[in-house]
């Protein structure tokens, strides 16, 4: 393992008292062959950039751009680290 980036991800929960939203808290993992989050994994063949953006003062959004297309993961902490880290090893 490389680098790790914590990410959240809101799920909708519908039930008979109405509908209400749940964070929860994953983490973007790093290797030196790819790059892992709960539902998927990239080869670093396949991934070809990674950008941030800032939304408001606390949350921002992580691009990960790869051959299948961008991958959005909303997160709580500066990613920079997990940055360079990636575009390191992948030479973009």
């Amino acid at each position: 393992m490389i680098a790790v980036q914590p990410y959240i991800d809101t799920v909708r929960k519908v039930d008979l008292d109405g509908q209400r939203y749940v964070d929860t808290h994953h983490q973007l993992i790093l290797t030196e062959t790819e790059i892992k989050s709960r539902d998927y994994r990239f080869a670093l063949e396949n991934v070809f950039d990674i950008s941030y953006r800032p939304v408001r003062e606390e949350v921002g959004l992580l691009y990960l751009h790869t051959n299948q297309g961008v991958f959005t993961y909303r997160i709580a902490t500066p990613p920079d680290q997990f940055i360079v880290a990636c575009k390191k090893v992948i030479g973009c």
